[in-house]
């Protein structure tokens, strides 16, 4: 019996220090994010420090304007997955950007959309 409760002790504390680490160095490396208010009124997705949280979106079409609608689709969907539907409208996303190139060998358009993740 006095094997085993050790046995538990030395697992339980290795568990503990693998949680503390893994948190460490989610901080470290900017991978926590939270929401914050922002002076316009949105509630954005930020990393620790108040660093701007982006997301991507890419896409190809032959048409252009489907191509747009996909690379905002792709985003959108990414983060419905990482933070739930609330957090996932384009409409209420902040710093919204959208390139896109016609690639004439492959015959289609390629879009890529940034924004941070904003809610309300």
């Amino acid at each position: 019996m006095k094997k085993f409760l050790s046995s538990m002790s030395i697992l339980a504390a290795l568990g503990l220090a693998f949680v503390m680490h893994s948190s460490e160095a989610h901080s470290r490396n900017y991978i926590v994010n939270y929401g914050k208010k922002l002076p316009n009124g949105k509630t954005c997705r930020v990393l620790i420090g108040g660093i701007t949280h982006w997301h991507v979106g890419n896409s190809a079409d032959v048409s252009k304007a489907r191509a747009k609608a996909k690379a905002i689709q792709g985003w959108s969907s990414f983060v419905v997955f990482e933070y739930g539907r609330v957090w996932g409208r384009w409409s209420a996303a902040d710093k919204k950007s959208m390139r896109c190139e016609k690639d004439n060998d492959a015959g289609v358009w390629r879009c890529r959309t940034e924004a941070q993740p904003c809610k309300g």
